[in-house]
């Protein structure tokens, strides 16, 4: 795919890709002048920044995002825990800020990595970002419920029964085998946020491709179609993976932004972390 990289002199590196392809640049009295590589629409050379309008706007045609990729690399073998972003600039108002945050995000042989795109949001005329919890799990988010008591059929259960097809139509459709599993635990009546994965192996990466779909608590039991073999005697936990993570850590982290296309000045993007117990570099 064609694109145009600009180089810094002074500093000796490639320093940036932009957002217009052109047959030749040049300054004209402080001003940067360009050439489209066809000039179809009558603009054979464009003066860049002319005014605010124009910023992201390059021979005549619609307005183009402009976004950057940093990376945070202070003291890279340090262990580090990413704790906050922030964006501060004077035109908060202008700023899209859809944005992504990677820890130690490597080549193709590194472990890949889950990616979220999340938006800034202003506080105090500063802008935050997210900073994704680790979706792995940890003692964060796996709950012991109990050890199975009983199993029975949904519908052998009567009028919970009843009250169960007419609370939750639609997810009694994808879930024919529904069953109700009894514990030997107090158990818990409400579950915050996503419903979690029931499971009697926590540690297996099938979690990740399967949805075991809680349908209600009842008498210290569970309603669920269980996507495994769960028989009485068997500990089964809640697996929340994708809630309750640990914050991130790692050594360094990338972040790509997309400022969007109106006018708009950035004065510095900031991550702050700490090192954790576990740092090998002192």
């Amino acid at each position: 795919m064609r694109s145009t990289i600009s180089f810094n002199n002074e500093a000796g590196f490639w320093e940036s890709r932009l957002s217009f392809i052109s047959s030749c640049m040049a300054w004209i009295n402080a001003r940067m002048i360009s050439s489209p590589i066809s000039s179809l629409a009558n603009t054979p050379l464009w003066k860049h920044d002319h005014n605010a309008d124009t910023n992201n706007s390059f021979y005549g045609k619609d307005p183009v995002p402009s976004g950057v990729t940093v990376s945070f690399n202070a003291n890279p073998s340090a262990n580090k825990i990413y704790k906050a972003l922030s964006v501060e600039t004077p035109d908060y108002r202008s700023i899209s800020g859809n944005h992504t945050f990677i820890v130690n995000n490597g080549t193709k042989n590194a472990i890949s990595k889950e990616v979220t795109i999340s938006r800034l949001a202003e506080r105090g005329g500063i802008l935050y970002g997210n900073i994704p919890e680790q979706t792995k799990k940890t003692f964060s988010n796996i709950e012991f419920l109990g050890v199975v008591t009983e199993i029975t059929p949904a519908s052998d259960m009567g009028d919970i029964w009843t009250y169960i097809l007419n609370k939750f139509p639609s997810v009694i459709a994808t879930n024919p085998n529904l069953s109700y599993f009894k514990v030997d635990g107090s158990g818990q009546g409400i579950f915050s946020g996503t419903r979690p994965y029931i499971t009697k192996n926590p540690t297996s990466e099938d979690l990740y491709d399967n949805t075991f779909d809680v349908v209600c608590f009842y008498d210290n039991g569970y309603f669920f179609d269980p996507q495994e073999d769960i028989s009485v005697g068997d500990p089964i936990y809640a697996v929340y993976w994708k809630q309750n993570g640990e914050q991130p850590k790692g050594q360094f982290a990338d972040m790509s932004i997309t400022f969007g296309s109106d006018d708009f000045e950035v004065y510095s993007i900031n991550v702050d972390y700490e090192p954790t117990d576990l740092d090998h570099n002192s």
